[in-house]
């Protein structure tokens, strides 16, 4: 009886009406943060073992976690209470998830290069080590005199100054 009452049908298709443009229009807004997809959607333990099997450079890491500020940066400047028809949007608990990921890439980045740098030095502080060793080692025979000879000959030449 009531949907064949005027009315009412043409209440029920102006909602419909206005359902489906709020759709829409919440379809739209959602591609405002697939700019920032690539933030939540890497897998980073995998990411993180490929780029240092890559021996990245100081000036790598910088890049990366510059890129990561400049993410959590714009990601600030979206507006995240919108009004959508008669919707009410509210999406800071994903901008401070989306803050959080590029934070955390940062620390990734950050701890990456501490764990890769302390390895260096300390290669380089044993091979210091080993060889200041053997070079201190006074030789017993003419064959340890040309051998420390020929490894100090070696390391002046290996050793840029």
């Amino acid at each position: 009886v009531i949907d064949r009452d005027g009315d009412v049908g043409k209440t029920r298709v102006s909602i419909d009406g206005g359902v489906e443009k709020a759709a829409k229009q919440l379809q739209e807004y959602t591609t405002t943060w697939d700019n920032f997809k690539v933030i939540w959607t890497t897998q980073k333990q995998a990411f993180f073992r490929r780029w240092r099997a890559q021996d990245p450079r100081v000036s790598d890491f910088d890049q990366s976690i510059t890129q990561y500020i400049e993410l959590s940066n714009n990601v600030q400047q979206v507006d995240t209470i919108s009004h959508v028809e008669f919707i009410l949007l509210d999406c800071n608990p994903l901008k401070l998830s989306i803050i959080t990921h590029c934070n955390d890439w940062q620390n990734r980045f950050h701890d990456l290069l501490l764990e890769m740098a302390s390895k260096k030095l300390s290669d380089i502080c044993n091979f210091l080590t080993d060889n200041a060793k053997r070079l201190s080692t006074p030789p017993e025979t003419l064959d340890e005199l040309g051998d420390s000879l020929a490894l100090l000959e070696h390391l002046q030449t290996e050793i840029p100054n």
